[in-house]
């Protein structure tokens, strides 16, 4: 549970993203596959909302667990700067960029596929990105869909080695395909763009409520899931 917890955790904060001459907000469905899937099910979000503005990123959570258990998640590029909104209990714990770098992360193989699919109106590439394996066990291999036509860039202070705004990955991730074969476990996460809005966004989606206890490090029980103290 502990290891599928994470994954999904690192997948989530992929979408940590802002855009270069646009601004907006995207909304991904999820979609499971797999023979672990019923048993896990329960935790696991069912849409990701991302909203961005001048190098800023916004995710919420719907469905499963994660939403109560990390809150919204901003990315304040500036600053260099991670919140985890916890609107239940009225707190934001803070983790700055250089608290989140792991001597573990390495950059995954990325290869442009032959493939495409026209997501939204928008014409996307398709990557493979292939994460090799330090155990000597099987390499995690993912797809992604990229709209080149949306102009991006990764922000500064993002959390968490698992990224999907990766070197070589031309465009704005529309569809992504994630693949977790560990331990005995094989499940498929399959995440599609069903909203695409690239409106002018309020600045104050980004501010954290002036009431709000801001506490440093990551969410207690999100430290539990990671098996930290």
């Amino acid at each position: 549970m502990k290891k599928l917890s994470l994954f999904f955790f690192l997948a989530c904060m992929a979408f940590s993203v802002s855009a270069q001459s646009s601004e907006g907000s995207v909304k991904y469905s999820i979609t499971y596959e797999g023979k672990d899937v019923e048993q896990y099910k329960p935790m696991m979000p069912t849409a990701y909302r991302m909203t961005f503005k001048n190098g800023n990123a916004k995710m919420v959570t719907e469905g499963g667990v994660q939403a109560s258990m990390i809150g919204d998640i901003i990315v304040m590029g500036a600053e260099k700067t991670t919140y985890f909104v916890n609107h239940t209990t009225k707190t934001a714990n803070k983790m700055k960029q250089e608290e989140s770098k792991s001597e573990n992360d390495e950059k995954p193989v990325v290869t442009k596929e032959s493939g495409s699919a026209t997501i939204l109106g928008y014409k996307c590439q398709k990557y493979k990105v292939t994460f090799k394996s330090k155990s000597g066990g099987e390499d995690m291999v993912n797809y992604i869909w990229a709209a080149k036509d949306i102009n991006i860039k990764r922000p500064e202070g993002q959390f968490g080695a698992s990224q999907y705004m990766y070197e070589g990955v031309e465009g704005f991730p529309l569809k992504m395909e994630m693949n977790m074969n560990q331990g005995g476990m094989s499940i498929k996460m399959v995440m599609t763009a069903v909203d695409v809005n690239l409106n002018p966004v309020d600045a104050k989606e980004f501010e954290i409520p002036a009431s709000y206890k801001v506490e440093e490090g990551l969410p207690a029980l999100l430290k539990m899931q990671m098996g930290e103290k």
